[in-house]
């Protein structure tokens, strides 16, 4: 992808704590994308919020 080819862009992404899900999260935030991340494991969204492995 393009440098911050999505910025100003907002994604919601539900199941954001593991898998393909958690990837595309990692993805779109470093690309420039304001994204909101739902998830039923909270510890493991916490981590991806706070930017851990």
């Amino acid at each position: 992808m393009d440098v911050q080819m999505l910025a100003g862009k907002s994604a919601l992404i539900t199941g954001a704590s593991c898998g393909m899900d958690r990837t595309i999260a990692e993805v779109f935030a470093e690309e420039g994308a304001a994204v909101v991340l739902t998830a039923r494991h909270a510890g493991e969204l916490s981590k991806l919020a706070a930017g851990q492995p």
